[in-house]
């Protein structure tokens, strides 16, 4: 299926121009990955049990691999290995991080910009 423009790609495209990190929340299946796959130069999925969860383990023991790509690097489903983040901000890669949740825009405490999906309609 093809990718459907959404309001907040300008947003997304822009904030990732002047900030490191990107989070972009939101229920399952609304279109997060989808979105973020539009802007990343790489990806990690931590969600695909096809390898068995290695990416989850590989993270417990040493995240910054699984951070290694392209910038920006899509980081899918992160809250399965929440300690990735801290190593994303230890790094100088700008990245994508999904999650679940949320429902306006703002800023965390710790710099990164978070848009949740209900920013996302087309």
């Amino acid at each position: 299926m093809d990718y459907i423009t959404r309001v907040t790609d300008a947003i997304i495209e822009k904030k990732l121009q002047g900030l490191g990190g990107l989070m972009i929340v939101g229920p399952k299946w609304c279109g997060k990955t989808s979105t973020a796959e539009q802007f990343s130069n790489s990806a990690i999925y931590l969600d695909d049990f096809e390898d068995g969860g290695n990416n989850i383990q590989i993270a417990a023991l040493n995240p910054a691999v699984l951070l290694e790509g392209e910038s920006p690097r899509l980081v899918d489903e992160w809250q399965l290995a929440p300690n990735l983040f801290d190593a994303a901000h230890r790094g100088e890669p700008s990245f994508l991080a999904v999650i679940t949740g949320g429902k306006y825009p703002y800023m965390r405490d710790d710099g990164v910009f978070v848009i949740p999906v209900g920013c996302l309609a087309p």
